[in-house]
Order: C-alpha cells, then sequence, then structure tokens
C-alpha cells in the first residue's frame, strides 16, 4: 500500500520538527527550542542596561538628547524634504512651475473603499466607482519620458540609461524617507516585520490581505 501525501508529511514532521517534550526525536529543531527557552529565561531574570530616560520634554537615549519640539520640528522637515523630492526628482513638476502644470487633483474625501473586497490586486485605487482626473497608469510614465527617455519614430524611445538610474536613486531615497515618516507618526511604532510587509493591494488568491485602506478621507 502506498503511504498517503499525509502520512509521509507526520513521519517528516516527528522526524524533523516534533521535539522531545513532544515525544520527537532529537534533532536540530529541539535544539534550537531548547535554547531559545534557554535565552528568554536568561532575560527575563536579568535587568538589561537603563538606556532610556524621560525628563519632562526631553528624552535620553545613550548618550543622546532631544526634546519633542525637536522630533516635531524633525518630522516636519523630513516630511518637507520627502514632498519636494516626490514633487521635483520624482514628478518633474518643478519647485514653482510657472507653466501652470500641478498635481493631478485629488479629493480623498470623495473616494471610497471596500475593505472586504479580498481579490488580487484590489484596491481603493482600483474601484470603479472612485473617479480620478488623469490616468494613473500612464500619467507619470508620459511626464518621464520628457526627461529620461528621447523619440526613436515607430521604434519608440531610446533611454538615457544615467537618467534612469539617477531617477530610480531618488525613488530609493523617497521610499526610505517616506518609510521613517510612517513610522514617526503611525502611532505605536510597528515592527520591522510589519513595517517592511505592509501592502497596498490584495496579494494572490486573497491570501496576503492590504495593510493600506481609505476611510473618510483618511
Amino acid at each position: 500500500m502506498v503511504p498517503g501525501i499525509l502520512i509521509r508529511v507526520q513521519e517528516t514532521v516527528q522526524k524533523f520538527m516534533a521535539i522531545a517534550s513532544f515525544h520527537g526525536r532529537p534533532n536540530v529543531m529541539d535544539r534550537l527550542v531548547r535554547m531559545l527557552k534557554y535565552g528568554r529565561e536568561v532575560r527575563n531574570t536579568t535587568k538589561g542596561p537603563a538606556r532610556i530616560a524621560w525628563e519632562g520634554e526631553v528624552i535620553m537615549v545613550d548618550e543622546v538628547k532631544f526634546s519633542m519640539p525637536d522630533l516635531k520640528m524633525t518630522v516636519h522637515g523630513l516630511l518637507a524634504t520627502c514632498w519636494r523630492r516626490m514633487r521635483i526628482d520624482l514628478m518633474r513638476l518643478g519647485e514653482e512651475d510657472k507653466k501652470g502644470q500641478e498635481l493631478p487633483s485629488l479629493e480623498l474625501r470623495n473616494l471610497q473603499d471596500s475593505p472586504g473586497e479580498m481579490r488580487e490586486g484590489f484596491s481603493f485605487l482600483t474601484l470603479q466607482s472612485n473617479q480620478w482626473s488623469v490616468d494613473g497608469s500612464s500619467w507619470l510614465a508620459q511626464r518621464l519620458l520628457r526627461y529620461i527617455g528621447r523619440p526613436q519614430g515607430s521604434k519608440g524611445f531610446l533611454l538615457n540609461q544615467d537618467a534612469v538610474k539617477e531617477w530610480v536613486s531618488q525613488l530609493r531615497k523617497f521610499k526610505e524617507e517616506l518609510f521613517v515618516l510612517v513610522h514617526l507618526t503611525g502611532g505605536a511604532p510597528a515592527r520591522g516585520t510589519e513595517i517592511v510587509s505592509i501592502k497596498c493591494q490584495n496579494g494572490p488568491d486573497g491570501r496576503i490581505g492590504r495593510g493600506i485602506f481609505l476611510d473618510r478621507g483618511l
């Protein structure tokens, strides 16, 4: 009789994953769990060094001191830097656009979302009832081609590789700045694994839901 998949999986789990405390064999997993348990017991019974202190509006972390107003100024300054990079370096709108070209109008209060929709690739950006002033799938690409591409007739565009690399570098910096802003202004700071895995649209087969939603303009 050929063993089924379930039996084979159970045998493999019992051999490599089950720990000795639950009738498993001594294996690598058993060793890892024991070391983890030992380290946790040491950490729970040993006082760690005092690294953070708070006096009035002054926070001290090791030898670094800063006040709450300093932190607020940092957030506002980073927001201004992030906004400028997005507008000038990424969207190529210019600091003061004399031609009247501005960001496409966006009224978040008029947009809707469907949090219960688990269809792959769905987000409030793809909701058909939402109206947009421009086609978001092509608006930025058309602008960028003026700066990093040169028309080649029917063959399309010839891209300037140096300009492309510079734009990608600016995009990477923008994401880093946005990452810090989200971390500082999102209420309780998220764990590293949470904030780096957040998605703006649903994953394949609805297994991985998005973490960015729209609610009454927020």
